[in-house]
């Protein structure tokens, strides 16, 4: 795990991005506030078929 430091400041830290936080995220941000979402697991590349057709 790396730990970066910054400066950025953040109204609301959402833990995962699951149906719950997924949407928490949405109405939040949408609502004006700055939101940061934690997420756990391997890298993902939405662009690569290489990380979306990998075996688990």
């Amino acid at each position: 795990m790396q730990i970066k430091k910054s400066s950025k400041q953040y109204d609301v830290i959402i833990v995962g991005s699951g149906a719950g936080g997924g949407m928490a995220t949405k109405i939040l941000s949408e609502a004006g506030l700055k939101v940061a979402v934690v997420e756990a697991g391997p890298y993902f590349d939405p662009g690569s078929t290489k990380t979306q057709m990998k075996w688990p």
